[in-house]
């Protein structure tokens, strides 16, 4: 500091407050919250003419093209009022942008808007009272300087102070100095920690990102027109209020929309929209059907048909699920096997293993048929008491055991789990069937095919053994009975 008021008299000797401590002040460092020290260094930017690069920002937004529309340039100038460095600036900034706005495109309708953060937005970061009472002084004196450049901006200025109140500029490449006759703002934005309802947000950086949305609102965002349109019919109250009405306050609010969950509804309804188009046509032409023809067919013979019907006519779809159930021959020249009569042939062999051995009951039938034959009518008539009492315990016994493990049974068999154990599932495990030659999960509509197709052979099974055991029995209870008697 000391070094550059050696180099600028005007400053040293006109409106720097001279002390020996900040002699030593390092510009780079700051400026430690005395805000004559951010004037001289943007003093000495200027006569440098280090504002070329601002200069030439400015310019690019002034590039003439095709089509242009003729539109008012519009500029923030954001800054705490509590510190040094912005609050020492924000007033000469603002008067040397206006006058080279105003200077070099001779363009007057250019909107300038000061966004400053007043003291208490800083006490979630700043502690100490002496600290606080610093940012108080140093806003204090930074809004007094900026109103009283307003009014001088609007006219306003009592006559008293009109010809002493006055900031000079230096002009690059000369000791010479020259005054702005201009408004510094048109539009200041005060932001406090409170609201008009006496809230208060959480921490210091939701103000910032707060204050972020503001500017953005504002300047860029999609609703700036409507920012814009207002401000410009408050030039009525400007007049009325002899420009007295050029403070504000900001609020902002957004409308975010889920995306996670806005894209996960367009990928559903996407898969909808396949699922639709291609998985459920074999469902589309079973409803037409029932409309047009018999209401009473069966979706899953229908189903199955379909199916098979369009892999004759190589139906890419149909073809593949036929393909995805058929288990391929060791040889190319020997038929697969079906999927489902696998299934069903592990299933057979898995019950056998899990229940008793019914053959010893078809064995006591016959046994007691031969001995009623042999004997006479009292050891005959025992032969037979004494074996239908054991089948009666037997009987029981089944009847027993299958109301108790016919659940557990039906879960441990058709249980759809993936094993993920070392070992291998067993042999009759569901999930072994679904996967394709692979051992990938088959199409959905390959393993509905394969479900409804193993479900016809389980019944079918299931009818044939019925009718089997009760036609068997029957018979050998008949000879019993005609031999008792």
């Amino acid at each position: 500091v000391g070094e550059y008021l050696t180099l600028d008299a005007h400053a040293r000797d006109d409106w720097f407050p001279v002390n020996p401590i900040l002699d030593s002040k390092t510009l780079t460092e700051g400026a430690g919250q005395v805000r004559a020290i951010s004037r001289l260094a943007l003093e000495t930017a200027i006569r440098a003419g280090k504002m070329e690069p601002l200069h030439q920002t400015i310019e690019s937004l002034y590039k003439l093209e095709q089509n242009q529309a003729e539109q008012a340039l519009r500029i923030v100038i954001t800054s705490s009022l509590c510190g040094g460095t912005g609050s020492g600036l924000i007033l000469p900034i603002a008067l040397y942008l206006r006058n080279y706005l105003t200077t070099r495109f001779r363009q007057s309708a250019n909107i300038l808007r000061g966004f400053f953060l007043m003291p208490e937005v800083f006490y979630h970061v700043i502690h100490g009272e002496n600290e606080r009472n610093n940012l108080r002084c140093n806003a204090y004196a930074t809004i007094r300087e900026l109103d009283a450049f307003l009014m001088k901006g609007d006219g306003t200025l009592p006559a008293q102070f009109e010809d002493t109140f006055k900031l000079e500029f230096p002009r690059a490449g000369s000791n010479e100095y020259e005054e702005y006759n201009v408004r510094p703002y048109d539009f200041c934005f005060l932001f406090d920690a409170q609201n008009t309802q006496g809230r208060k947000l959480n921490d210091f950086s939701q103000y910032l990102d707060h204050a972020a949305m503001c500017i953005y609102s504002q300047s860029i965002g999609p609703m700036n027109k409507r920012s814009n349109s207002s401000e410009d019919n408050t030039m009525r109250e400007l007049c009325a209020e002899r420009g007295r009405n050029r403070y504000a306050g900001a609020g902002s609010s957004s409308i975010v929309y889920p995306l996670k969950d806005v894209e996960l509804y367009i990928a559903l309804n996407w898969t909808k929209q396949c699922v639709s188009d291609s998985w459920l046509q074999f469902d589309q032409r079973f409803l037409e059907k029932i409309k047009t023809k018999d209401t009473n067919r069966n979706r899953m013979k229908d189903y199955c048909s379909s199916i098979e019907d369009k892999a004759k006519d190589n139906h890419i779809l149909a073809k593949y699920i036929i393909d995805q159930c058929t288990i391929p021959a060791e040889s190319v020249l020997e038929p697969g096997t079906h999927r489902w009569d696998d299934y069903l042939n592990a299933l057979l062999e898995e019950g056998n293993n899990r229940w008793p051995n019914l053959e010893t009951v078809q064995e006591d039938i016959e046994d007691c048929a031969k001995a009623v034959k042999s004997a006479d009518s009292d050891i005959a008539d025992k032969i037979v008491r004494d074996k239908m009492r054991k089948l009666g315990e037997l009987a029981k016994e089944l009847k027993i055991g299958l109301e108790q493990g016919k659940s557990d049974c039906a879960k441990s068999l058709f249980a759809l789990r993936d094993f993920n154990t070392k070992d291998e599932p067993p042999a009759y495990a569901l999930v072994r069937f679904i996967k394709d030659n692979n051992g990938k999960y088959m199409h959905p509509n390959a393993i509905r095919y394969f479900l409804y197709k193993a479900k016809a052979a389980i019944e079918e099974e299931y009818k044939s053994v019925k009718d089997q055991l009760g036609d068997s029995n029957k018979g050998k209870m008949n000879e019993i009975e005609s031999s008792i008697k």
